[in-house]
């Protein structure tokens, strides 16, 4: 008895495995030919993860059916494009072959490139043209596209990061320009740039300095800043150049003078001289004035010496800060000044308070002589043609 069942289990094993179909010992057939843009595959040949700029980069699209086969026929679009660190489509992406494998009339998106498909397999050599961290995309469409949006990307598609590294740079080529009206130095000034009459107002002024290396921007360096001197302020001390190799700084001054700002970047040192000039004029003192009688008919210009009988004023602006320099070009002391009796025509700052009825001397004729150092003499424009005591007044408002 145990042998017939044994005997029978067999039986009926082998007559189930008759009933199995044949397709289960066979290759499926593809279902269907057509390539599919979500079942394709991208996948990089090349070993490299860390390439030089310019270096090829090897990738293979192999183009696939909907049951995930390889489909020998396939005719349509591979469109390929590349994302920088930042996730954003990049124009450092450059394409090496195969070349002119689309017609020129295809559409292309931005910074993407696209060829035909060429088999199930097509070789795809890319490179960058500046380095970074970048991923490689590619998808298929049987239509041509303008957005990269509109595509489905292959299976693998930018699972690669690659590493981009830029050429060698000697600091010694790199070269830093001012903005904000900052003037070049010459080949034996001891400064790179000069920033000429900034205010010693405690407000500050933006500059931009831009930094290259033989005519490329410099990205992403570090850039250090010092200056010789409490009497001028940078906002920073340490930046980051940006895309376009600049970095923004704000300037103040709070004493008149002429300082200097270091800007280090990797090694490299430029200078910048920074000269401060007074601001608007806002204080006038009395510092020298007769103290004996004056002859009447002494005139202007024996007045107006630096001698006993002149009368001298030191000016300052808000700070303190000395106004050496005023003409009549202004510097804060516009119509108080003046070597051409006459000519003024302002008349507030200086004026008579006090002077004989017969003198022929008005406030429209008196002005400041810059004698230097900081001291203006008082130029009565005319003849002391009466005797009297004339008193002047000088004001600031």
């Amino acid at each position: 008895m145990k042998n017939k069942k044994l005997f029978a289990i067999l039986t009926l094993v082998c007559f189930m495995m008759t009933l199995m179909p044949v397709a289960a010992f066979a290759d499926s057939e593809p279902v269907d030919t057509a390539t599919v843009a979500d079942m394709s595959m991208m996948y990089k040949t090349s070993t490299e993860t860390v390439v030089s700029t310019g270096a090829a980069i090897n990738f293979t699209f192999s183009a696939r059916d909907n049951a995930g086969d390889k489909v020998t026929n396939a005719d349509g679009y591979i469109y390929i494009w590349a994302k920088d660190a930042e996730g954003n489509i990049t124009s450092a992406f450059e394409f090496e072959s195969p070349a002119s494998a689309a017609s020129a009339t295809v559409s292309v998106p931005q910074y993407a490139k696209v060829v035909k498909a060429t088999g199930a397999d097509t070789a795809i050599k890319v490179s960058f043209a500046r380095d970074g961290v970048f991923k490689v995309y590619a998808a298929y469409s049987t239509t041509t596209v303008t957005k990269v949006s509109d595509l489905t990307p292959a299976k693998g598609a930018g699972e690669d990061a690659i590493t981009v590294l830029g050429e060698t740079a000697n600091p010694d080529n790199y070269t830093m320009t001012v903005n904000n009206g900052a003037a070049a130095g010459g080949a034996n000034d001891d400064y790179n740039w000069k920033i000429a009459n900034l205010v010693p107002n405690n407000v500050s002024k933006e500059y931009t300095l831009h930094f290259e290396n033989n005519n490329k921007a410099l990205t992403g360096k570090t850039v250090t800043i010092e200056t010789d001197s409490d009497n001028i302020a940078v906002n920073k001390t340490t930046a980051t150049t940006n895309y376009n190799g600049d970095v923004k700084i704000e300037l103040s001054a709070s004493r008149e003078g002429s300082y200097s700002i270091y800007v280090d970047i990797e090694g490299k040192e430029f200078v910048i001289l920074v000269d401060c000039t007074n601001t608007s004029a806002a204080y006038i003192e009395t510092t020298t004035q007769p103290e004996n009688l004056i002859a009447q008919f002494t005139t202007a210009s024996e007045f107006a010496s630096d001698g006993e009988e002149s009368v001298v004023f030191t000016i300052t602006d808000i700070n303190g800060n000395l106004v050496k320099d005023a003409d009549d070009n202004g510097n804060g002391a516009d119509g108080i000044f003046g070597n051409a009796p006459g000519t003024k025509t302002k008349t507030k700052y200086l004026f008579f308070t006090e002077k004989p009825a017969t003198s022929a001397l008005t406030d429209a004729k008196l002005s400041l002589d810059n004698i230097g150092d900081g001291e203006y003499a008082l130029n009565l424009g005319g003849t002391l043609d009466a005797e009297g005591v004339y008193t002047v007044k000088s004001y600031f408002g």
